[in-house]
Formats: C-alpha cells, structure tokens, sequence
C-alpha cells in the first residue's frame, strides 16, 4: 500500500451491515482500504492496490472477549479498525468464495440483540434528560440543548425500528430454512 489516506463521508443506518460490507469490498476493488472509522460517517482509507476483500462487522463492547476475537482471526480475519464497539473485520476472497463471520442467521441474530440492547440503553438514557428536564428544558435559556435532544432520541429511536424490523426478517428467513 502507497499510505496515502483517502476521507468518505458516508452514513448508514445500522441495520445495512451487508450494504455497507458491500460498499467497503467496492472500495477495496478500487485500491482503497479501510484504516479507521471516526463517528460512524467519517470513513478514513489506505491507497493501495486493488483487491478483491470481504468486508464483516460485528458489535461487541470493548471488542469482545479475547478468546471470541482469536477465533475469528485463526479463521484468517484480520481486525481492520474498531469504533464505537463495532469491530470491521478484513480477509482476502480466494476464488471468488465469499467468506462469512456469521455462518448462520442464530449468529447474526446475536450480534443484531447486542446493537439492540445497546439501543434500548441509549434511547432511554435520551429519553430520560428529556423526561427530567421539566419545562426549562425547551424554554429560551435551553431551547437548542432541548430540542438536540429531541432530534437525537427521535434518530435513535428511528434506528432502533429499523434494527427491529431487519431482526424480524432475519428470523423469518431462519423460519423458512
């Protein structure tokens, strides 16, 4: 790799895992190799050649237990960044054979609960300056601390559908294997 650094900005929701490992593999084709996630929008890459890799995420706090990130790296995954307790796992695709973390949808269902919960801790975190806030929190004084709280509980809240709505169609497609 040149080292060169490439800045994206680009957003994705938290239930487009596969869209956004496509988009990472995409980048990777075209030279660009993911060296760092700031604020989970700021995507930061290495300039290097091009190469067909597969990208996966997975959600553990503080990076999961050592034992679990040494599996996955005795099965030739290599950690490309960290951020926010979402790992981007790396490996090189070897005749055109797509490699996978979650072999199964029981696994993916796992990681989806982990974002779930730690969703829910959020939401209500968010809702609770709101709810004990009183009245002064909208007045004049703490009108803009105020209503970034609505936007934010309303975002994360919005999030939080979505992940739901993409666990349920998760497990329907276990229904149907």
């Amino acid at each position: 790799m040149s080292g060169e650094t490439v800045r994206e900005i680009k957003v994705f929701w938290t239930d487009q895992d596969a869209k956004l490992e496509q988009w990472l593999r995409a980048m990777a084709a075209k030279g660009l190799h993911l060296s760092k996630v700031s604020n989970s929008w700021l995507w930061t890459f290495r300039q290097g050649a091009p190469a067909d890799v597969a990208y996966r995420l997975d959600f553990n706090k503080n990076g999961g237990e050592p034992d679990y990130r040494q599996l996955i790296e005795d099965a030739g995954w290599e950690l490309a960044t960290e951020a926010d307790d979402w790992q981007y796992w790396r490996k090189e695709i070897v005749d055109g054979k797509v490699p996978a973390i979650f072999t199964d949808n029981a696994s993916r269902l796992n990681m989806h609960n982990r974002v779930q919960k730690h969703f829910a801790f959020w939401l209500f975190f968010y809702w609770f300056m709101l709810a004990t806030g009183n009245d002064s929190i909208l007045d004049n004084r703490f009108r803009l601390v105020g209503w970034f709280l609505v936007m934010v509980t309303a975002l994360f809240a919005y999030a939080a559908i979505r992940l739901i709505l993409r666990t349920r169609a998760i497990k329907r497609m276990d229904a149907l294997d």
